[in-house]
């Protein structure tokens, strides 16, 4: 008994330390403006959802935001499987938990109103989620203005954009510690865009794709052809979004000679593939 009392434990335990992958913890909804207030407390905050079958402890995770600014650590807290909890400001944790689960961290970096760039790591450095977002998101010039929150649509569909986000439709501006008041399936169904290329110096070109990548497949020397001569010898995925790719070649880039950059078997987050 006893011994089998101990293997429950320790499966247990492993059950809680896995899902560390990308996305299994994603940032589904963000207080970026809360003035002037429509119903929730006046402080920014974001809420982070458990996309994964398993228990995940955030302890020792933390946030950043565009300026690489990181949150202090979060303490050990266990997020259950398709739940959520929000993230925000010691001094805003009272007024927020009247909605459920919350979790202050020490130095929540800055959230910029219109635009910015968001992450999630974990302990080890990892990025698990990141978005970089706008305005536009919003899908409402009226609600954009502040008082309302940013909503993911699908949080199976982590890695669209703006077509997965847009304004809460709660009369409180916002769901905090509930499912989103914009949930919905919003599949994405479109292989990712290759829309342009610059290059940092003889033997090394970025190109930006429309969305996130698959960061393994996107790491693929044999993903990429460059014509005229140019041979493609290593390959990054740019971190932590994932939707540039570092190309480093053989031969060195030659002035006023055209280069055309071809991708092709790169996938993004749902499995949608570039083909020839």
């Amino acid at each position: 008994m006893l011994k089998q009392l101990l293997l429950f434990i320790q499966l247990f335990i492993a059950a809680v330390c896995l899902a560390q992958n990308r996305n299994d913890i994603v940032i589904d909804e963000m207080m970026l403006d809360p003035t002037p207030q429509v119903g929730l407390p006046n402080s920014k905050w974001i809420e982070l959802r458990n996309t994964s079958n398993s228990i995940i402890n955030l302890g020792g995770w933390r946030i950043g935001n565009t300026a690489g600014v990181m949150s202090g650590s979060m303490p050990a807290f266990n997020l259950q499987p398709d739940s959520c909890v929000v993230i925000c400001t010691a001094t805003a944790a009272s007024e927020l938990a009247v909605f459920g689960n919350v979790i202050s961290v020490n130095s929540f970096p800055s959230l910029d109103n219109t635009d910015g760039k968001i992450f999630l790591k974990t302990p080890n450095g990892r990025t698990v989620h990141a978005i970089e977002f706008n305005n536009s998101w919003y899908q409402n010039a009226v609600k954009s203005d502040g008082g309302w929150t940013l909503e993911m649509i699908d949080v199976k569909n982590p890695c669209s954009g703006s077509s997965n986000w847009k304004a809460s439709s709660d009369k409180k501006g916002g769901t905090p510690g509930k499912i989103n008041s914009v949930n919905a399936m919003n599949s994405d169904n479109t292989p990712p865009r290759l829309l342009r290329g610059f290059a940092t110096d003889e033997f090394n070109v970025t190109i930006v794709f429309d969305e996130p990548l698959d960061s393994l497949k996107a790491s693929m020397v044999n993903n990429y052809s460059i014509s005229n001569g140019g041979t493609v010898v290593s390959v990054v995925a740019i971190p932590p979004f994932f939707n540039r790719v570092s190309l480093r070649v053989s031969n060195a880039f030659q002035s006023n000679k055209v280069y055309v950059i071809t991708a092709s078997g790169v996938s993004d987050c749902s499995g949608n593939t570039i083909s020839n």
